[in-house]
């Protein structure tokens, strides 16, 4: 292994003619052939080989990041500036065979991942084969599936089937079916062609995704307003008019086996409260909300809750039909920061339930916040009993270095958050 340079090595260096030219998109980078050769084969067999040459062209890196592996080859140190310039030097460590680089990279890549690189470094990871990096990313992806697929990156056709064969995705039956159809219709727009319902259903059979969509969801209720999903409004108009032409056309499709219907539990990344004990129960109308305050220590965005369930004393092994409405507010201001999330759900009394937000909600660490809670029991006609707990206050992912604050002094519903880093 090449061992760092002393002062004193630099200032001989410095004094040393160098004997080898890199010429990138106009720019020249001097340096040492004995040097380079030294820390990878591939610049010993360009310079010493067959045919070596002093002038070296490079037309598939660029110049800056040409720069920084010089540098760590010198210094044995090397600043990324972003997730994708670490992918870049990837690159370089691949082609010339610089593993110790390579692994600075992958590490970097994993102490940074966002929602939004997430994707993307699932699929650099699978394109140079590294495989620990590749899982890691795909378990990450399948654990935050909701956030993943509005995030603002466009994934490959390969990476969503991927994510579709996955049996048990903790997603709606409503949510994966438009984020299918969501993806198709940015597929259009990168492949040029008009954002209609058969142009959009196109693209699905032409990528193999149509076997995915589980056809009892075109023709089943929402699970949010419990409407027929052709004519409800939690979907956008392009997406229904989708929906519908699928369901009108009936078009034949070899459905595939691992399509299953939406699975009621809740992933790793969902972090959970310490339980000290309860502190009383409270009884909410319809119109009653439950505030609590918030604040987190980095960018995150918050895919679910885990909640409390309600509270029977007469019926307390019995399960219930209930309907929760969560809404993100801004604490100073007041205002909505997401749209919020109506949950249908059946659920054991005195147990708890976890809530998917239809809308995953990004959170600033400059900012307090407010989740109001709003509960209703479709199987009586009376208020809701729910149990507020003494819980921990502080929510800590210690691998990401992130954290939720709980401002509550009178016990919470909130038994657990699920969130990942953002931006």
């Amino acid at each position: 292994m090449w061992t760092a340079f002393t002062q004193t090595h630099l200032t001989s260096l410095k004094e040393r003619k160098t004997d080898c030219i890199f010429l990138i998109n106009k720019k020249t980078f001097e340096a040492h052939k004995d040097i380079l050769a030294n820390i990878s084969p591939v610049f010993e067999k360009m310079f010493f080989g067959n045919l070596a040459s002093k002038k070296i062209l490079i037309e598939d890196i660029q110049p800056d990041d040409f720069k920084q592996m010089l540098d760590y080859i010198y210094l044995e140190t090397i600043q990324f500036n972003s997730i994708e310039n670490a992918w870049s030097i990837v690159y370089i460590a691949k082609k010339y065979l610089l593993y110790d680089l390579l692994h600075l990279c992958t590490l970097y890549v994993l102490e940074h991942l966002t929602i939004d690189t997430l994707v993307l470094s699932y699929e650099y990871s699978e394109l140079y084969n590294l495989k620990y990096l590749r899982e890691k990313c795909f378990s990450d992806i399948i654990e935050a599936v909701n956030s993943v697929l509005v995030a603002d990156y466009h994934m490959k056709a390969t990476t969503l089937k991927a994510i579709l064969r996955y049996p048990k995705l903790l997603i709606t039956n409503l949510d994966l079916l438009c984020k299918i159809i969501d993806w198709a219709i940015d597929e259009c727009h990168y492949e040029n062609i008009s954002t209609e319902p058969e142009s959009i259903v196109d693209i699905l059979k032409e990528h193999d995704i149509l076997r995915y969509i589980n056809r009892c969801s075109l023709i089943s209720n929402c699970e949010y307003c419990l409407r027929p999903i052709i004519i409800c409004n939690c979907v956008g108009e392009l997406v229904q008019q989708t929906v519908k032409y699928l369901s009108d056309q009936v078009i034949n499709w070899e459905e595939e086996t691992s399509v299953e219907n939406f699975k009621l539990s809740w992933p790793d990344i969902c972090k959970t409260r310490f339980k000290f004990k309860i502190a009383k129960r409270i009884d909410l109308r319809w119109r009653d909300e439950f505030v609590s305050t918030i604040t987190v220590t980095k960018k995150i965005i918050i895919s679910g809750l885990l909640l409390s369930s309600e509270s029977s004393r007469i019926y307390p092994k019995a399960t219930y039909d209930g309907h929760i409405r969560v809404k993100f507010c801004d604490r100073i201001s007041g205002s909505i920061i997401a749209t919020p999330t109506f949950w249908n759900y059946n659920s054991e009394y005195d147990f708890q339930v976890y809530v998917p937000l239809r809308f995953p909600v990004r959170l600033d660490p400059d900012k307090v916040y407010d989740i109001k809670l709003a509960y209703r029991n479709l199987n009586l006609d009376r208020k809701a009993s729910v149990l507020k707990l003494y819980m921990s206050d502080y929510l800590e992912d210690k691998k990401r270095d992130l954290g939720v604050w709980f401002h509550e002094y009178d016990g919470t519903l909130i038994r657990g958050i699920s969130y990942y880093p953002a931006w």
